[in-house]
């Protein structure tokens, strides 16, 4: 089945974009470069420690000269990072254009709107190198689970599945990929010709890996409880974004008959790591990437003590990350894991949940559909709760030194997702977050359970 045949399904839905890799000979290239390092510098820690002593020095000392934000700040003579500041979402959310280096060629560049289930909307300069290593580390990540993958030309080898209000739907061509077929689908009934077709399209295309979140796979799976049609049996289930109960992959392993694989993993980070095959901890997936764990004052954490997960290095030459603080928590663990896979593992990682919110008339909806309403806003940091009774709450903080919405403008937004009628209580707060002792605040929740809890 080839991609005008995809595009032309009787099941299939109404695309609303197209879209390419944008990956040229060269790059490609580079990206067969990457998949060599990869091997080479994974194989054990020794290795990659010295591609780690080798590199992140470089970085750093590129930094200091390219880098707006690491500038300003005039660090004497150093190329280690705990003599560098750390940087996180809101300098991203504020100040962009001072995290992107000031020497590059931007025709490659990539904007990627983070309006998703992880928190508070930012854009993200990529590159297609960047994007196209996903592909590389789910293959080493689905190695060490077992898991015997052919993505073949005029296949699906992929499915992004979400559900959503909107989000963009299309097929395209994944060249650092065999050549095989990546699909982004939205299970949303206005996406589709009848209510059913998203799990029909997906049973008869075949992927073979679905990736997407826990909701968009308990919506997926419900679907497929409701009709008669053969079921859909891709090789593995990649959950991203959020935390995984254990009743939700029960549930999910029991109706794809395939193992679901934790995959920790945020657009401004790119892959970080995967949940280990014997339960012990998320594997670390890359070579290229220092992680720090750290404290409140950006001092490293003692071995063994839970603090915050701060990346530098990575393959994304518009945004190198310097002690990026990603917002979540773990300890770092090097001893040598029964699985095989020789790469430290993050234990103790807080998740973020999964959270389903419901209208008044109990129409479903996605917390990703919160985050978009709310991405043309300037919010550093929000949370959105919904009690048992369905009143919500909305808090925002805004970043400093911007014209500041409304709250009616707020109510507004939110109103247009959730209904006119819903009950909904709008709080600006500027401290949001600065009376927790982490700095995070959990931008989702509810008293609702999820699907299958």
């Amino acid at each position: 089945m080839d991609l005008d045949e995809i595009k032309e399904h009787k099941h299939g839905p109404k695309w609303n974009s197209e879209a390419s890799d944008m990956l040229d000979e060269g790059m490609i290239d580079e990206i067969a470069e990457f998949t060599e390092d990869l091997d080479e510098f994974t194989r054990n820690m020794e290795s990659r420690s010295i591609y780690l002593k080798d590199n992140i020095p470089k970085l750093l000392d590129y930094a200091k000269r390219h880098i707006q934000y690491i500038k300003e700040l005039n660090i004497p003579e150093s190329n280690k990072l705990i003599d560098f500041p750390t940087t996180d979402r809101s300098i991203l959310a504020s100040y962009p254009w001072k995290l992107v280096p000031d020497d590059l060629d931007y025709s490659g560049l990539i904007v990627y709107n983070t309006a998703g289930t992880t928190g508070e909307p930012v854009s993200v300069p990529q590159h297609p190198i960047s994007v196209a290593a996903y592909c590389n580390l789910l293959l080493r990540a689905l190695s060490f689970w077992g898991i015997e993958h052919e993505f073949l030309p005029e296949k699906v080898g992929i499915a992004l599945v979400g559900f959503q209000k909107y989000t963009i739907t299309f097929p395209c061509i994944l060249k650092s990929l065999n050549n095989t077929i990546f699909l982004k689908i939205n299970l949303n009934e206005e996406d589709w010709r009848d209510a059913y077709d998203g799990y029909r399209f997906l049973s008869d295309v075949k992927p073979e890996i679905l990736t997407g979140d826990p909701l968009s796979f308990s919506k997926l799976a419900h679907l497929g409880d409701q009709i008669k049609y053969p079921p859909i049996r891709p090789k593995a289930l990649i959950t991203t974004a959020v935390a995984l109960s254990d009743g939700v992959r029960k549930r999910l392993e029991e109706a794809f008959q395939a193992p679901v694989i934790d995959w920790y993993s945020l657009t401004e980070t790119g892959p970080i790591g995967y949940k280990c095959k014997l339960g012990h901890g998320y594997h670390v997936l890359s070579h290229d990437i220092e992680i720090e764990i750290l404290d409140k004052t950006g001092n490293p954490c003692k071995p063994e003590e839970v603090g915050e997960i701060t990346v530098s290095g990575g393959r994304n030459p518009y945004f190198p990350l310097i002690r990026y603080r990603t917002g979540d928590y773990g300890k770092l663990n090097f001893e040598i894991c029964p699985c095989g896979d020789p790469m430290p593992r993050i234990f103790n990682l807080e998740g973020r949940e999964p959270v389903q919110f419901f209208t008044i008339d109990k129409k479903i909806i996605n917390n990703a559909d919160i985050s978009a309403v709310l991405k043309p806003f300037p919010i550093i940091q929000f949370t959105f709760h919904q009690d048992s009774k369905g009143a919500c709450e909305l808090k925002v903080k805004f970043a400093s030194g911007v014209q500041q919405p409304s709250k009616e403008e707020l109510r507004e937004v939110i109103c247009e997702v959730m209904g006119k009628n819903i009950s909904l209580n709008v709080i600006i707060d500027p401290n949001l977050g600065e009376r927790r002792s982490s700095g995070k605040v959990i931008p989702f929740s509810a008293d609702i359970p999820l699907f299958y809890e």
